[in-house]
C-alpha cells in the first residue's frame, strides 16, 4: 500500500513469477487513484534495497495508465530476479521492506537447455525420477530448482480433480510427470492432469527430475482452542479458534448445539460482551476441495463467583449424643465452588460436607464458605443441638 494521499491501494495480479533465462515477462499493478494520469514509478528490491527501475532501460518497457501500470522485462537475466513494486511519486512515498510486490525468478539457459535435453533424450522418465527423488546420487545432473511447482485442486461434477502446474514449464517443454499417492509412485500418471479418483484420505504429490512438488490432503483433523478456557463473565470477551491441517487451507465454519446452519463462517468465533443467551456447545468445521474435518465440541460457559450459600443437616440439626450426623454446603457458582467451615467462628477442615460423630462440645454454631476465583460468600450459622443420651436412672431420678 503506497503512502501517497493520492492512492487508496496497490494490488498485484500475480505475486510470484518463475521464467528462464533470455525469455520475456510482462506483469503489473492495479491500483485506485484520484488523479487523471497518475505518476507512477518501478523499483526493484533485494534484502530491502531499492533500486528504481528505468523505462528508458533497453530491456524494460513501462506502460502507464489510470488505474494500471505494466513493466515488461525482455532478454531476461538472472540477475533480474528480484521483487518488483510500483508506488505514485510523492514526496511523501518512501519504499519499505513491508512493500507488497511481485516476486520474479529467473532460471538460467543453459538450466533450461538441459532440462530439455533430458527430457527429449529420455522416453522412460518415471523409473528416473523415482530413484533421483528418493536418493540423487552425486553423479546426477544439476538441475535448477523449481519454486513454483505446485498441485493445483480444482472441483468437477465428479468430484476433485488435481493438476501438475508450474509457471517455469508451462508452454515451454514436453514434460513428464510423476504423480505420488501416499508419498508412492502412481505407475502410468504421467501427464499434468491426475486421471485417477481422489480421496480424502490420501496426499497427492506431483514431480519431474530431481523437483517435487508439496503434497496436497484434506484436513487432517480440527481442533478447537478457547481463550480464556472455559468462557467469560457476563459482558467478557470470549473466542474460539478452530486449526486444522489441510493443503490447501482448509475454510472454517462455525456451529452451535443441533443446529445445521452455521453460525460463523471464518477461523475464529467472538463474544465481544458475553450473555447467558450465548452459551453452549459450539464446533467447527475444516473443509478444503479434498475433504472435510468435524471438531469435538465445547462449552461455552458464562462465569460467576457464589451467588448464595446455604448450610443443611442430614437427618437433623438435633441429633443425640453418638449419633452421625452430616452437614452440606451449597452454593451456585461458576466455576465450582470450594468449601470451608467453621463452629462459634474458629476454622475447620474444608470439603463441601462435614461429617460428625457428635458428642457434647460439637454443640454450637455451623457456618460454612464458598470461594472460586471470581468470589465467596459465608453462609448463615446453623445451629447443631446435642441431645444428651442419659442413663435410665438418672431420668427415674429426675422425675422424683
Amino acid at each position: 500500500v503506497s503512502a501517497d494521499s493520492s492512492c487508496k491501494k496497490v494490488t498485484y495480479p500475480e505475486r510470484n513469477i518463475c521464467a528462464f533465462e533470455g525469455s520475456s515477462v510482462k506483469f503489473s499493478c492495479v491500483y485506485e487513484s484520484w488523479r487523471t494520469t497518475p505518476s507512477v514509478h518501478w523499483a526493484r528490491s533485494k534484502s530491502g534495497h531499492f533500486q528504481k527501475v528505468y523505462s528508458w532501460h533497453n530491456r524494460v518497457q513501462i506502460n502507464t495508465g489510470r488505474k494500471e501500470s505494466t513493466l515488461k522485462i525482455t532478454d531476461l537475466r538472472e540477475s533480474d530476479s528480484a521483487k518488483y513494486h510500483c508506488q505514485q511519486s510523492s514526496r511523501s512515498s518512501t519504499w519499505t521492506s513491508r512493500f507488497p510486490g511481485t516476486t520474479l525468478t529467473v532460471r538460467g539457459s543453459e538450466e533450461a537447455q538441459q532440462l530439455l535435453v533430458f527430457l527429449v533424450l529420455t522416453p522412460v522418465f518415471s523409473g528416473m525420477l523415482k530413484s533421483e527423488v528418493s536418493s540423487p546420487s552425486a553423479g546426477s545432473v544439476s538441475m535448477f530448482t523449481d519454486p513454483d511447482l505446485q498441485v493445483q485442486v480444482f472441483m468437477s461434477p465428479t468430484g476433485p480433480k488435481l493438476v501438475c502446474h508450474s509457471r517455469c514449464l508451462q508452454d515451454r517443454f514436453p514434460v513428464w510427470f510423476v504423480w505420488y499417492e501416499n508419498n508412492q509412485p502412481v505407475p502410468g500418471e504421467t501427464s499434468a492432469s491426475y486421471s485417477r479418483s481422489v480421496g480424502p484420505e490420501s496426499s497427492y504429490s506431483c514431480g519431474y527430475l530431481q523437483h517435487r512438488s508439496a503434497s496436497v490432503y484434506a484436513p487432517t483433523n480440527a481442533s478447537v482452542t478457547m481463550s480464556p478456557p472455559g468462557g467469560a463473565v457476563q459482558n467478557g470477551s470470549v473466542t474460539l479458534t478452530c486449526q486444522s491441517d489441510a493443503n490447501p487451507a482448509a475454510k472454517y465454519a462455525w456451529f452451535r448445539g443441533n443446529q445445521g446452519k452455521p453460525v460463523r463462517e471464518d477461523g475464529r468465533l467472538f463474544f465481544i460482551s458475553l450473555q447467558a443467551s450465548d452459551c453452549g456447545e459450539y464446533f467447527c468445521t475444516a473443509q478444503n476441495q479434498l475433504g472435510t474435518k468435524t471438531s469435538k465440541r465445547v462449552s461455552v460457559e458464562l462465569l460467576y463467583g457464589p451467588k448464595s450459600c446455604s448450610v443443611s443437616a442430614s437427618p437433623s440439626a438435633e441429633v443425640e449424643q453418638n449419633s452421625s450426623v452430616t452437614l452440606s454446603c451449597s452454593s451456585d457458582a461458576n466455576p465450582a465452588a470450594t468449601y470451608s467451615w467453621s463452629k462459634d467462628s474458629q476454622s475447620l477442615r474444608g470439603g463441601q460436607h462435614l461429617q460428625i460423630i457428635v458428642q457434647p462440645e460439637d454443640r454450637g454454631f455451623y457456618s460454612c464458605n464458598a470461594a472460586n476465583e471470581l468470589g465467596s460468600v459465608n453462609s448463615p450459622a446453623r445451629f447443631l443441638d446435642v441431645q444428651c443420651r442419659c442413663p435410665l436412672i438418672w431420668k427415674v431420678h429426675k422425675l422424683l
